[in-house]
């Protein structure tokens, strides 16, 4: 075992780990570390340099990523033979430490945006576009309705009105190419003086990006137990309100009912609209759906947001919004000259894919896939994560929370995990004022994981937190 000697500069803005990190990897490319030698163990090293063992584990992994040492098994690390040398050595700062360096390596993605495709039915996808194509060839090549195709429309209308209790008509609905082109289409609809919009902190960021791009004053509002609370919205009178009632984004709170009819009151005596995004209201898994909050309105104070991006697919770009009757007024009155932002083939071959029955068997379907993969998911944590971890579960929706207490930081957490090949991703983005939780959250997604990685990606996930809790006796 060959001693390291290197100087590490503790007021450097680089991190102690990178130091160590490039010090070992041009001793080796040098050939002064050569082939074979054992270096030293963590905990030897981290002594004799008087630092952290996770800043020496995090230096090792990453040369174990990029294949300049191996790991033996109840032996130790040593150093592996190089063939060839990039001429070019990776830079490696703190800019790139959750991203550059190991997009290449990350094996499990806990991504929340992601869906099955696995249980896709694209046979019965490509009929139906093809029967889109012979029905309505001609129509297909023209633009076609601003409010997007009637039929569709309607379509829209049962479902809603079946499935989430909404009531409306197909002229209420406006079909968009994503949900923030709806909020951008509501942010142009909207002229008043107040342009005071509350929004959930914690919520979804990108909703806050469109409101501050539209000059909308952003008021962030606490949670509690049961969704955005009611008596900071009293105490500070927005004109707006955007939140995810049913699978709140991305604490996972479900709104309940009286909560959403307290709401409802405080609207209608304020003359406050309440933006409802329904974003996965198809996926719950314990009990039945909660109705919309539109379902319950009977002033006419909700726009309601839906989108086919978790429930079918995001690449179909389809997304509507229901508007109340006042705004819709002003939608014919102002954005007459606006074409419609989706693909008319799409709007036909969704349409016939629910006229036909397909939908509600895909529905039935996905439910079922997701919920084995959320069982899956939430029985893995409770095996591999023990007491590293708790599980914040929303019982609904494609992801959960998981609060982290091992003692590791946010950014730690990332660093180990993706040099180890998982990728979780952190809530902190999503708060609009800092946070203090007193440990680090993270979202995990399952939709677009086989059953079998999700309980491989949780097992090494626990292998790394557990390793870091036993690093520390």
């Amino acid at each position: 075992m060959k001693d390291i000697i290197v100087y590490l500069d503790r007021n450097s803005n680089e991190p102690l780990y990178v130091q160590l990190y490039k010090y070992i990897r041009e001793e080796i490319k040098s050939n002064k570390l050569k082939n074979g030698t054992k270096l030293p163990s963590i905990r030897y090293l981290a002594n004799y340099l008087n630092v952290s063992k996770i800043t020496v584990d995090n230096a090792y992994q990453q040369l174990l990523v990029e294949g300049y040492i191996e790991s033996r098994e109840r032996s130790g690390m040593y150093v592996q033979q190089i063939e060839e040398i990039l001429s070019t050595p990776l830079e490696f700062n703190e800019m790139c430490i959750s991203t550059t360096p190991f997009l290449n390596h990350i094996k499990y993605d806990f991504h929340y945006g992601t869906i099955d495709s696995e249980n896709f039915d694209f046979k019965i996808w490509r009929k139906l576009t093809s029967q889109a194509l012979i029905s309505s060839q001609e129509k297909l090549l023209q633009c076609g309705d601003p409010q997007g195709e009637l039929d569709f429309r309607e379509e829209i209308v049962n479902y809603l009105r079946s499935s989430r209790g909404v009531s409306c008509s197909s002229s209420q609905v406006i079909i968009t190419s994503g949900t923030l082109n709806s909020l951008q289409l509501l942010c142009e609809l909207i002229d008043c003086d107040n342009k005071s919009i509350a929004l959930e902190n914690p919520g979804w960021s990108n909703s806050k990006f469109v409101f501050e791009k539209n000059n909308f004053k952003i008021i962030p509002t606490p949670l509690d137990k049961d969704g955005i609370c009611l008596k900071a919205l009293k105490e500070i009178s927005p004109k707006f309100v955007y939140i995810t009632p049913s699978h709140q984004f991305p604490s996972g709170v479900v709104m309940p009912v009286t909560r959403r009819q307290n709401l409802l009151k405080w609207a209608n005596r304020t003359n406050a609209y309440i933006i409802e995004d329904d974003y996965d209201s198809e996926f719950r898994y314990i009990g039945i759906p909660i109705p919309s909050l539109q379902g319950l309105d009977n002033n006419n104070r909700v726009i309601y947001l839906g989108t086919f991006s978790k429930s079918l697919a995001p690449s179909l770009r389809t997304s509507y919004m229901v508007l109340p009757k006042k705004l819709l007024d002003k939608y014919k009155e102002n954005m007459s000259m606006y074409e419609q932002p989706t693909s008319r083939l799409n709007q036909k071959t969704i349409q016939l894919f629910m006229s036909n029955g397909y939908w509600e068997r895909h529905i039935q379907k996905m439910r079922k896939v997701y919920r084995r993969k959320y069982n899956i998911l939430i029985e893995s944590i409770e095996y591999h994560l023990n007491s590293n971890a708790r599980l914040i579960d929303g019982k609904a929706g494609l992801h959960i929370l998981l609060e982290i207490r091992n003692g590791m930081s946010e950014d730690m957490i990332i660093q180990k995990t993706e040099m180890a090949g998982v990728k979780i991703y952190p809530t902190s983005k999503y708060w609009i004022t800092p946070s203090n939780l007193a440990y680090p959250v993270f979202l995990i997604g399952f939709g677009g994981l086989g059953e079998n990685q999700i309980k491989d990606g949780i097992k090494l996930l626990g292998d790394i937190l557990n390793n870091n809790n036993n690093n520390k006796l």
